[in-house]
């Protein structure tokens, strides 16, 4: 922490522990020690060691991108503030007024961020775009038209108040929120013939799944297989 204090989640100074577990490590070995785990190392004889540290995601990194992604719409946001010598006077009034409505509108946006949002972020960013992935062509379905997933990754459903956003590789396609059965159904068929889609949701008529089925080729989340 460049010397900074480690703090716990409520702000609180960690101690450093009085005593380490000792483990001794042979050719070929490897260990692995959870982000922020207190750690020391020597060699014993002469050596070679390879230290990795996997890429890190951790939450106030998805929030304030999704911050900026919100912020950077506004024109506010994107005013240059200048500024003269140190002993230039008081701060300027238009820098004023500037920030003063930053701050109104960075309190709309923070009060607009909800647990639902910021799944759809961390979905998104979960499942990069493969590349050169595109969106399929539209396509005639017939019932025994084989149909998989296009990413097999797989993809999100995420539930909001009267939608659900289906999250993948490709995109994102946001269903009514009637649509849960049918999308979580979906999920565990990565590989399905067009009719098989009828058992999902008794309610569909068979136009109506293979429109369905139709949109999700299109927009890229499944293909034929």
């Amino acid at each position: 922490r460049d010397g900074e204090p480690i703090v716990d989640e409520d702000g609180e100074p960690i101690p450093a522990p009085t005593e380490l577990r000792t483990i001794e490590l042979a050719p070929g070995d490897v260990l692995y020690m959870p982000p922020g785990a207190w750690h020391t190392t020597s060699a014993l004889t002469r050596s070679m060691a390879v230290s990795l540290s996997p890429p890190r995601a951790p939450a106030l990194r998805l929030v304030l991108a999704l911050l900026e992604q919100e912020l950077t719409r506004r024109g506010n946001w994107r005013t240059d503030l200048f500024r003269g010598p140190a002993s230039a006077g008081p701060l300027p009034a238009g820098v004023a007024a500037t920030l003063d409505h930053c701050a109104k509108e960075l309190a709309e946006v923070v009060g607009a961020i909800d647990g639902t949002l910021l799944r759809r972020a961390w979905a998104m960013s979960a499942l990069p775009p493969l590349a050169g992935s595109r969106p399929g062509a539209r396509v005639a379905l017939t019932r025994s038209s084989p149909l998989v997933h296009a990413d097999l990754r797989g993809f999100f459903t995420v539930d909001a108040r009267d939608a659900v956003h289906l999250v993948f590789a490709g995109g994102e396609v946001e269903l009514p929120a009637e649509a849960r059965g049918f999308v979580l159904e979906l999920a565990k068929h990565p590989s399905f013939r067009a009719d098989e889609a009828l058992r999902w949701d008794p309610r569909l008529s068979w136009d109506e799944a293979r429109d369905l089925l139709q949109e999700l080729v299109a927009v890229g989340l499944l293909c034929l297989g």
